[in-house]
């Protein structure tokens, strides 16, 4: 009899840890902002209606992220791997979801971020959109320099940071305290594409040689 109540003990306690595990893995927290990349101009992403976003919590790899398949298949994460090419000390992965009011459709984004310790950081974003035109990024509203890449089958739009002005740069932060996402605003160097219904960007105030980092973008967008 002691037999079978500690077998059906230890297997309540297995169903409850692995509810828990399960509830946890893709865990929705509290967020506020959205991070827009800005040059493209505010509302081009998902228009001007009041959007509202669903956050996960970060994680530190795609295998534990809620990314869906669609994403996923457009993104090669594999380049990114490399500490020979760029050294990090922390990495996190944003995934945040936005649903359209009109349709119904969702929308994902995700944001890699490599931090070192010095606080330099390299930061890959990928979105989720319907349709969109990079030719309006055809000069720096400051004066930043702007350079054309021709990628394997798209064009790269890049600005540099060459004045001491720029538009508002925000990338997201969790917060243990408040388990929740904030953003962080700053002034970067930036790379944009769109290939197939998806937005790529990369961010980064890291040191790093141009030509590497467009070959590595390149491949994050095959």
């Amino acid at each position: 009899m002691k037999k079978i109540i500690i077998a059906m003990i230890v297997s309540v306690l297995l169903i409850a840890k692995l509810t828990s595990c399960s509830t946890d893995e893709h865990e929705t927290i509290e967020g506020s902002g959205f991070v827009n990349p800005r040059q493209i101009g505010e509302f081009i992403l998902y228009g001007k209606d009041d959007n509202t976003f669903e956050y996960y919590k970060p994680v530190s790899s795609v295998e534990e992220s809620k990314i869906g398949s669609k994403l996923l298949s457009k993104v090669n994460f594999s380049p990114l791997e490399n500490k020979n090419v760029f050294d990090y000390d922390e990495k996190l992965l944003f995934v945040v979801e936005h649903e359209d009011n009109k349709s119904g459709q969702i929308f994902q984004h995700l944001q890699l971020q490599y931090f070192s310790n010095d606080q330099d950081f390299i930061i890959f974003s990928a979105y989720e959109v319907m349709e969109l035109d990079l030719d309006l990024i055809n000069q720096d509203k400051f004066g930043n320099e702007i350079n054309i890449y021709q990628l394997d089958n798209e064009t790269a739009i890049q600005v540099e940071l060459t004045t001491n002005m720029a538009l508002t740069y925000h990338y997201y932060y969790y917060s243990e305290e408040d388990n929740s996402v904030n953003l962080v605003s700053t002034a970067v160097n930036e790379i944009y594409t769109y290939k197939d219904g998806i937005l790529y960007h990369v961010a980064y105030t890291n040191e790093i040689d141009n030509d590497v980092l467009i070959d590595i973008f390149d491949r994050f967008t095959e």
